[in-house]
């Protein structure tokens, strides 16, 4: 796969994706990156990708606690192909940066499975929650809506 075709808003499945404190669990991740090429050489400009972690845990850590609530997109079962959990949770709170590499080293050791495009609706929306975010920066937002092109 050529990491510069990642389209914005493409679903994977990141298989034993490693978390932070070494813990490992399958994931649905969204990239938001911006897909910019440098027209001169024509070469793909990031040397990273922006993506959210989905979580399907939503009665466990999510429905009745209103501070995780905040910069959240629930999706539910019937509005998206991808998610089989009756809400999943996209947290705004939880937008990871990789470098190319982990995303390429994923797709050789088959960890890292292309499911497609999110419906354009939901991607509005998590757009929507990113611009009105309370957690993200006026940087960061400009960045991930894809205003600020210098900073990728």
């Amino acid at each position: 796969m050529d990491l510069s075709s990642i389209a914005r808003g493409s679903v994977f499945m990141w298989f034993q994706y490693t978390f932070e404190d070494g813990s490992q669990k399958d994931k649905y991740i969204i990239t938001l990156n911006c897909n910019i090429k440098n027209s001169n050489v024509n070469t793909f400009k990031n040397n990273h990708i922006y993506a959210v972690l989905t979580t399907s845990k939503y009665k466990k850590h999510y429905e009745n606690n209103s501070d995780n609530m905040i910069d959240v997109v629930i999706v539910n079962k019937e509005e998206c192909r991808f998610f089989k959990e009756e809400k999943t949770v996209i947290d705004l709170k939880k937008i990871i940066l990789k470098e190319t590499e982990n995303f390429e080293k994923a797709i050789q050791d088959n960890r890292l499975k292309f499911l497609g495009l999110l419906e354009p609706d939901i991607f509005k929306k998590i757009e929507n929650e990113i611009e009105e975010a309370f957690t993200i920066s006026s940087q960061d937002k400009d960045i991930l809506l894809c205003r600020n092109f210098n900073s990728l």
